[in-house]
């Protein structure tokens, strides 16, 4: 167990072999989630634990890209931690929800921004980039997103706030050991989604708004509903 410095509030370290996961119920019982169940997401520690550096190959060590002030001025930055995860597609949803949605705030202050491959790094804690990490849910993709979990933990990301993971499928079925490691990366970040496999995306060059299946569509309005709330929570 360990405590965030300058708190009283213990956060159990998910790193271990028994992680302690929240459910978020999901109001539509009726349609289950092939590894979440009834729930719409997992959620996990809120802040980094501050674990030591994982000892991890550098093809895996994603860089921070610095990009100034323009890390506040998108709602959410869409990071893609390898080739083929869905980050696109993913951004071109929430892009159109965002700007859809009864805000008070402004269009701009609702963009949805892609980087792919690289923390989009703010000035520091008052000026942060609110990042969501995509992974598809092969043994690549979840390897690497364990890998930029244990990176956020360090504590070593400044100028990053972690909103969380969305986990893509990969194939119509999982596996089970896909579902035990699946769980195991959805203890470690803030919250966790998994997207579950869209069969007509397969004959769909790309893939927008209006072909997202409503579950889908719940998942990217409790993101970016998520990606609002932690603009305005003071950092922890």
């Amino acid at each position: 167990m360990f405590r965030r410095r300058g708190t009283e509030r213990p956060v159990i370290n998910p790193f271990l072999p028994v992680p302690d996961r929240a459910p978020i119920e999901d109001d539509d019982t009726d349609r289950f989630d092939e590894v979440f169940g009834a729930h719409l997401r997992l959620v996990g520690p809120p802040v980094p634990i501050e674990v030591p550096a994982p000892d991890l190959p550098d093809s895996l060590v994603l860089p921070c890209e610095p990009v100034g002030e323009a890390a506040h001025a998108s709602l959410l930055w869409v990071m893609s931690l390898h080739g083929g995860s869905g980050a696109s597609t993913l951004t071109g949803i929430l892009g159109t929800l965002a700007a859809s949605m009864p805000f008070r705030e402004s269009l701009t202050s609702r963009r949805v921004t892609e980087s792919p491959r690289s923390w989009p790094c703010g000035p520091g804690p008052a000026l942060a980039s609110t990042v969501l990490l995509v992974a598809r849910t092969h043994a690549a993709g979840l390897v690497a997103a364990d890998a930029a979990a244990h990176h956020w933990a360090t504590g070593q990301l400044i100028g990053i706030r972690l909103l969380g993971l969305v986990l893509v499928d990969d194939a119509p079925h999982l596996t089970g050991s896909q579902h035990a490691f699946m769980l195991q990366v959805a203890s470690t970040v803030p919250n966790c989604w998994h997207l579950p496999w869209q069969e007509e995306w397969r004959e769909i060059r790309t893939p927008s708004f209006n072909d997202a299946s409503r579950r889908v569509r719940r998942i990217g309005t409790n993101i970016i509903n998520c990606a609002r709330e932690i603009r305005v929570t003071p950092e922890r």
